[in-house]
């Protein structure tokens, strides 16, 4: 089975300058033409007669990401909205701005030690695996072995998502980069086997201009290969 997951294009809760999971805010302007541009992108890659499958959380940047990104392909898809896939709930963080955030909450670190992370008054990373794990169960374990499937999540949620689909050790996740903004990443997944191979992370190529230029400030936080 072919993955590709999405990250949700720039929404207002990127641009505000406070810490948003659950929050339902909609796309920019800027996010809506990221998704385009992310849908051209793909547009050869889905024309293929495999059977194709759509998944994207509940919140709204993730939909809107989706029917930007679908409205550039030459197929006709109905996404499947599961909660499975939404942001890690930011709990007590919530609506902080980020250096309230660091100076409050320096020691839970979403970045190096996500494995380990507890977030007060919200998720932990094994609830967000769990979440992951029975996404896998109730929504691809069904699925053909050629099928192609497109999961629009959000960031820390896709770390979580895609470690676990690969059947990798908690601990990788620490080494796994944040993604841009409609970055794509590319997985082979074994149903039967859970778990898998990827074939490219956080491609963003297709932004262009659109993607943020202080990227390698806030993105990259570990030198070492995931």
């Amino acid at each position: 089975m072919k993955i590709y997951t999405i990250r949700h294009g720039e929404s207002y809760s990127n641009t505000g300058g406070t810490v948003m999971s659950y929050t339902d805010m909609p796309l920019t302007e800027k996010g809506r033409e990221q998704a385009r541009r992310a849908g051209r992108a793909m547009r050869d890659t889905l024309k293929t007669e495999t059977p194709l499958y759509v998944f994207c959380s509940d919140l709204m940047r993730t939909q809107q990401t989706a029917e930007e990104f679908l409205s550039q392909i030459d197929r006709k898809v109905e996404p499947v909205v599961t909660k499975d896939i939404t942001e890690m709930h930011q709990g007590d963080l919530e609506g902080m701005t980020w250096d309230e955030r660091m100076a409050k909450y320096a020691h839970v670190k979403t970045d190096t030690g996500l494995s380990e992370v507890e977030i007060p008054g919200g998720e932990s990373f094994q609830d967000v695996k769990k979440r992951s794990l029975h996404f896998a169960e109730t929504c691809l374990s069904g699925l053909e072995e050629d099928a192609v499937v497109l999961i629009f999540s959000h960031g820390l949620a896709l770390r979580i998502i895609i470690n676990t689909l690969l059947g990798r050790p908690d601990e990788d996740v620490n080494r796994f980069n944040w993604l841009e903004n409609t970055a794509i990443c590319e997985l082979e997944y074994d149903k039967y086997a859970k778990n898998g191979t990827y074939r490219r992370l956080n491609d963003c190529s297709h932004l262009g201009d659109l993607g943020a230029e202080d990227y390698t400030d806030w993105g990259v936080f570990c030198r070492e290969p995931y």
